[in-house]
């Protein structure tokens, strides 16, 4: 529904439904502006006893208290699959979603799976995604909205009265002068409980929170930052996790929003090129190795624009043995793919050959045959950890100039050694013995 709502003194108002009771709301979408005085949201201005799934809205929604960018009022009703792209502005109550979101029964309502954008703006009880949640849920869901009160301001939730938030995060800058957070602007009338949920100290703004943890942007792309919380992610196409992370490239996004799409990707050689390469302490591939990319399984309606970055070829790994070659660098964002890669070629990485120089070093005389070996190793990457050990032991215990020493077992050691061969030894196994001063 695209339409425009300007009804200054009206009680509810919505821009598909003022109030929503006792029904279902699915597959519905509204664009425009709602403007009013009190409750007011993009989609339904009042959810009760209800529930909204796989909608959306992309509005201006300007009102009193409880606005938001898709419903501005939620009692006894279920949120889920649901997104809202809108710039809400009112007094109280005010969420990226849902500006007040509450239940007055025993049972469980939540939102869940849903995600906002855009900005909020207000007096208090200003949040990314839900202005004030009480008792109810939200959890797997997200927002990057902007949000700006004078007190309880929150990335996701401004207010949260005996409500829960889990596994869920939030990125929009906030601004409040009392009791705002990155996650969380404040708890009120009771508590409040935060489980596995995490804002971005740095798009925040904010180095704190009422509840949650703090990440900076580099570990809020990080897979490993939700996977040790428990999340359900992970950073492969088509796994069906509610969660699909690009490494290093996107935060967390919600997967059933994500149209499923593989870049299929080939490898070829130049010339005298080849499949082969000594280890040299990087992922490249050989010389001569030339990719493309071509796009499977297109989704009705693909739009490659919304495919992000430039392809990179590396292989999976930079240490020894036979290794995939592998895709890199295509991201997507929330309205994008979720994408899955495909190949089928591999590069040999063989070991690398080094040189050791050594010397057995003069000693005093200790009444032992033990001798000490120092040196060097020539063809170890910068970085690596590759050292070398060995015994060594004088002819006999005598002090003496130009005596013989044997050096044997010469081995490499240390962490990265399995990445290298030892293919020769210059070894002066010739020290003195002196007399003790």
């Amino acid at each position: 529904m695209i339409q425009n709502i300007d009804e200054e003194n009206s009680g509810v108002l919505g821009g598909l439904a003022g109030i929503s009771s006792d029904s279902c709301i699915e597959n519905c979408w509204s664009v425009g502006n709602v403007l009013g005085k009190c409750t007011a949201g993009g989609l339904v201005g009042a959810l009760t006893l209800s529930s909204i799934s796989w909608s959306w809205s992309s509005s201006e929604v300007k009102s009193g208290r409880w606005t938001g960018g898709l419903a501005g009022y939620s009692e006894d009703s279920t949120i889920v699959s649901s997104w809202s792209n809108s710039h809400v502005e009112g007094d109280g109550g005010l969420g990226g979603l849902v500006g007040y979101f509450c239940k007055a029964s025993e049972k469980d309502y939540r939102i869940g799976t849903c995600w906002s954008s855009g900005s909020v703006n207000g007096t208090h009880s200003i949040g990314g995604l839900v202005g004030i949640l009480q008792q109810g849920c939200v959890e797997n869901s997200w927002s990057s909205a902007s949000a700006g009160g004078s007190r309880f301001v929150g990335g996701l939730v401004g207010l949260i009265s005996n409500g829960r938030i889990e596994k869920s995060w939030s990125g929009g800058k906030v601004i409040g002068e009392e009791h705002f957070g990155g996650l969380v602007g404040s708890t009120y009338w009771g508590s409040g409980f935060v489980s596995k949920s995490f804002w971005d100290m740095e798009t925040s703004g904010q180095m704190t929170s009422a509840l949650g943890t703090g990440q900076t942007t580099a570990d809020m792309k990080k897979l490993s930052t939700f996977v040790n919380a428990g999340w359900d992610i992970d950073d492969a196409g088509g796994s069906g996790k509610v969660w699909r992370i690009y490494e290093g490239c996107s935060h967390p996004l919600l997967r059933c929003f994500l149209a499923p799409i593989t870049a299929a990707f080939t490898c070829q050689q130049k010339g005298d090129g080849s499949w082969v390469k000594i280890y040299d302490g990087t992922k490249c591939l050989p010389d001569g190795c030339e990719c493309s990319v071509s796009w499977a399984d297109e989704p009705e309606g693909f739009d490659e624009g919304k495919i992000l970055g430039e392809p990179i070829f590396t292989t999976e790994c930079k240490d020894v043995g036979l290794r995939s070659v592998v895709l890199g660098g295509l991201y997507s964002d929330q309205q994008g793919c979720d994408i899955k890669f495909r190949g089928n070629q591999a590069v040999d990485i063989f070991p690398r050959p080094i040189t050791a120089s050594c010397a057995v070093e003069d000693k005093v005389y200790d009444g032992t045959t033990a001798a000490r070996v120092s040196g060097f190793l020539t063809g170890v990457v910068v970085g690596d950890d590759v050292d070398f050990e060995c015994g060594a032991y004088f002819a006999d215990r005598n002090i003496g100039t130009g005596k013989t020493a044997r050096v044997r077992d010469l081995e490499l050691t240390g962490r990265d050694v399995s990445n290298y061969v030892l293919e020769e030894a210059d070894v002066t196994a010739i020290a003195d013995i002196v007399l003790k001063k």
